[in-house]
């Protein structure tokens, strides 16, 4: 009767820690042994407990880097340019 709870005990983390979320605009890598096995979209998914591992995850979101450049040529004017650049 106590092995039986076990088992059902044993089974239930094994699901539990196999269940993962991957949010809105990101991906999940899984890595298998340390080796690249796949990507994730968002939502609920499932990994094999123990062997896979969420390596990392990547937002896909746009990025933007704004870049400030000043200039002074032989002029002795000052020139300050601003850049958007979307990665």
């Amino acid at each position: 009767m106590i092995g039986t709870y076990i088992i059902i005990f044993i089974g239930v983390v094994l699901v539990g820690s196999g269940l993962f979320t991957v949010k809105q605009q990101t991906i999940s890598v899984i890595e298998r042994f340390g080796k690249f096995q796949s990507t994730r979209n968002p939502g609920l998914q499932l990994k094999i407990p123990i062997i896979d591992k969420v390596a990392g995850r990547v937002s896909l979101r746009v990025q933007q880097l704004d870049v400030i450049v000043e200039t002074k040529p032989k002029m002795m004017c000052l020139y300050i340019l601003k850049f958007q650049y979307s990665f």
